[in-house]
């Protein structure tokens, strides 16, 4: 692991702050991705001719960014959307760009800056504690920076035990969620360690059978305590859940009517319409509900079906492709030798999964896709190791220490 020296960190953890400091500029800005935005400016000027910087997922990710904040300018333009609205859907996709190519910036010459990022983002969360009912704070601000401080510790400070600590915390922090209504957070701690357990058996050929059956049975287990933690909190939060189930369902219907009358092109930023209106009532109606006041409602609780909705296909492409993306980190994050690195990823993976396809693509929620693609980035990052060979001359003859020699060179 590389140690950045005291006045890097100290700058890293100060950037992790700023981006829980809020803003009012047209919408909801951080203090933080204007330090972002500045950083990938100079990173992409300083390496405008370094092939390595530009490599096939960045760029994809780049490109694709570009092309759907060309869709959502035509579709703002072309339906003559509200000025207000279609500035603050353009500012969003820039600002989400920005985010992602300055966290990757930061982080490529050395990923534990990463973890570094959201200890300070944790800490700035509870330094601008908003004074709502904690259990709203928790779930909305708190729940995924500090699970990720906590992993992101573990990364930057144990020398052994990785693997035990960080299921340890995973685990914990799922009770937690799972007690302070927090379902998703929850499902993702568990799941992630049940992905590290995985991890941690052996896959020999000593083990046999045993070893898929022992994974098998611990997955099993963790997805039991999953199960237990939430019926065991059903009760107290049942009417809220229960609200909270018909609202996306609702949306996703909403949304998915709206997708198929205007595929292509979308119904502009921040947008809702009369016809999207009556079928989220209704839809609402057959869940018992009456009414919903929150607009994002009828964009789908998504990421990819806002997108889709308000920019039509060619502004959902990106999701799309981040969607495809985070699912190889995934599996990559399975295959790789474990890391310290490896439980903060596969748990910042996870979460990014949940919000690409369940969340809307409002607030913060652009500053968490940029640092999971910069994570994701990290992950797929190929280290070129520089060997320098020595040319000899005719006659020329070395000496060799055969304790030295890998066994894969002896064969």
């Amino acid at each position: 692991m590389r140690r950045d020296s005291l006045p890097v960190a100290t700058a890293v953890f100060a950037l992790g702050v700023l981006l829980a400091v809020e803003l009012n500029l047209l919408g909801r800005l951080f203090g933080g991705e204007l330090l972002l935005a500045a950083a990938a400016v100079l990173g992409m000027a300083e390496n405008l001719h370094n092939r390595r910087f530009w490599n096939k997922n960045f760029t994809l990710l780049a490109g694709l960014f570009l092309l759907s904040l060309l869709a959502y300018v035509c579709s703002d333009l072309i339906r003559s959307n509200n000025r207000n609205n279609a500035l603050r859907g353009w500012a969003r996709e820039i600002f989400t760009l920005f985010d992602m190519i300055g966290f990757y910036v930061i982080s490529r010459r050395n990923k534990f800056r990463l973890p570094v990022l959201v200890v300070g983002m944790a800490f700035g969360e509870l330094l601008t504690y908003k004074e709502n009912l904690f259990l709203v704070e928790w779930k909305y601000y708190l729940s995924l920076p500090t699970v990720g401080a906590a992993l992101g510790l573990i990364a930057i400070t144990l020398r052994k035990h990785h693997l035990a600590a960080s299921v340890a915390v995973l685990v914990a922090f799922g009770f937690t969620n799972a007690l302070l209504d927090s379902r998703a957070g929850g499902g993702v701690c568990f799941l992630a360690a049940a992905m590290l357990v995985i991890r941690a058996i052996p896959s020999s050929a000593s083990w046999g059978l045993f070893a898929p059956v022992l994974r098998g049975v611990s997955v099993a287990f963790l997805i039991c305590l999953l199960w237990l933690s939430v019926r065991g909190t059903q009760k107290p939060f049942e009417n809220r859940r229960d609200l909270s189930l018909a609202f996306r369902s609702a949306s996703v219907l909403t949304a998915l009517s709206t997708i198929r009358s205007h595929p292509l092109l979308g119904i502009g930023s921040w947008t809702n319409t009369y016809e999207g209106e009556r079928v989220h009532q209704a839809a609402l109606a057959s869940f018992g509900v009456r009414r919903d006041a929150e607009i994002e409602n009828q964009a789908g609780h998504s990421a990819i079906l806002q997108s889709w909705v308000e920019a039509g296909f060619l502004g959902a492409a990106v999701f799309l492709f981040y969607l495809g993306f985070l699912i190889r980190c995934a599996w990559k994050l399975t295959a790789e030798p474990f890391s310290a690195f490896t439980a903060f990823a596969t748990y910042q993976i996870g979460f990014a999964l949940w919000h690409c396809l369940f969340s809307p693509y409002l607030g913060s929620l652009r500053i968490e896709i940029g640092f999971a693609m910069a994570v994701g980035l990290a992950v797929f990052e190929r280290k070129i190791i520089r060997i320098r060979v020595h040319r000899m001359e005719p006659g020329e003859s070395i000496a060799i220490n055969p304790a030295k020699v890998p066994l894969a060179f002896c064969r």
